[in-house]
C-alpha cells in the first residue's frame, strides 16, 4: 500500500530545482510520483513504504542518490 509523504523544501526557487528533485528521487525503488510545487516550496512522493521510507526518500532528496 503506498502513501505519501510531503517535505517541506524552502530552498526551491525554480523548475531547474523541481527537475533536480525529481531526477534525483526518480531512481529509487518504490517511489510512485514525485510532485514539486515550487510556489507552495513542497516536495510530495507517494512510495511503497516497504521499499523506500519516509526517511530514505528525504536522505537521498537532500543528499543525492547513492548515499548511504
Amino acid at each position: 500500500m503506498n502513501t505519501t509523504t510531503t517535505f517541506s523544501a524552502p530552498d526551491i526557487s525554480c523548475g531547474g530545482c523541481a527537475n533536480a528533485i525529481k531526477k534525483a528521487l526518480g531512481g529509487v525503488a518504490g517511489i510512485d510520483r514525485i510532485d514539486v510545487d515550487v510556489d507552495a516550496k513542497t516536495v510530495s512522493v507517494a512510495h511503497d513504504p516497504d521499499l523506500a521510507s519516509a526517511a530514505s526518500v528525504l536522505r537521498v532528496a537532500v543528499l543525492g542518490p547513492g548515499i548511504g
